[in-house]
């Protein structure tokens, strides 16, 4: 199977004289090889700075990337982004030249990128993954509530996990049985960030005897707790919530600059603003509840 350092190795001179110039920063010190120069392009740092430099769309179709099923194709991305191909397919070229995304028919995000964008389209993990951390106590107890009954004889942890997907497949009707309010507390993550802080979030909640909007959200696997104090959104009832789109508003291009021409004579045009990353997602959990 092909691998990232694989797919560099086939580059043209031309392509990794491009890579280089946008990540100038992977030549400093110079690599021993591309091997060194894969590894090099997946660290953190060497991540945090291409990110830095994309534009609004072009980070887009990477997170979308990062959400979509694989195989992706450039049609299914267009679709998810809003764009045209054309729009995508450019958003594309610069991913590649980045080295932020590789493969020709099907597309892969680069090493490192899933990490230093750990919650694409403000989106947090998949059921499965999210309450992963769960005990197949805790588990069995929350399939007990959503289904009626306990499940039959001794059921593992990935399976309860699978039963629990498929349960909040279709989250509708658990999102009216919690109520107005809960509803609304899940509204406030919902484009994200989809992490919030509550106390004491580990605490053993039932339906029957949930109070609060928190607990109700809790008990019904609308949230689940990572820690003591973080509850998080499962990707499947964000996506619902949003009425399955990935971005409420994402421009192909990134905005003029100024937005209007200058006057003959006047003064010199500032330089666009570079969109940062990190300073766009650098929001604080909100509190719930």
């Amino acid at each position: 199977m092909e691998t990232y350092a694989d797919w560099l190795r086939a580059r043209g001179d031309d392509e990794l004289r491009a890579l280089l110039s946008a990540r100038p920063e992977l030549i400093a010190p110079v690599p021993a090889d591309l091997t060194a120069l894969a590894a090099r392009a997946a660290t953190p740092a060497a991540i945090s700075r291409a990110l830095d430099r994309l534009d609004r769309f072009a980070l887009a179709v990477l997170e979308a990337l990062l959400v979509l099923p694989p195989p992706v194709r450039p049609r299914a991305l267009a679709a998810a982004v809003e764009a045209t191909p054309g729009e995508v397919d450019a958003a594309l070229d610069t991913l590649r030249r980045y080295g932020l995304a590789w493969g020709n028919g099907s597309l892969t995000s680069a090493p490192g990128v899933r990490q230093g964008l750990p919650h694409p389209a403000g989106l947090g993990p998949r059921v499965r993954e999210v309450f992963a951390g769960y005990s197949t106590e805790r588990l069995t107890a929350l399939i007990t509530d959503l289904d009626g009954e306990e499940p039959r004889g001794f059921p593992d942890s990935a399976r309860l996990l699978d039963r629990l997907a498929d349960v909040l497949a279709e989250p509708a009707d658990l999102i009216a049985d919690a109520g107005a309010e809960a509803r609304a507390a899940l509204e406030q993550l919902a484009w994200g960030p989809p992490v919030g802080r509550v106390a004491d979030a580990r605490r053993p909640v039932r339906i029957d005897s949930a109070t609060t909007p928190i607990e109700r959200l809790l008990a019904r696997g609308l949230l689940a707790a990572e820690d003591d104090r973080t509850v998080t959104l499962p990707r499947e009832v964000a996506l619902h919530l949003r009425g399955g789109r990935l971005f409420r508003d994402v421009p192909a291009q990134p905005p003029r600059w100024p937005p209007t021409a200058p006057r003959p004579g006047g003064p010199p045009v500032p330089r666009a603003p570079t969109w940062s990353y990190g300073r766009a997602r650098a929001r604080r959990s909100p509190p719930c509840g």
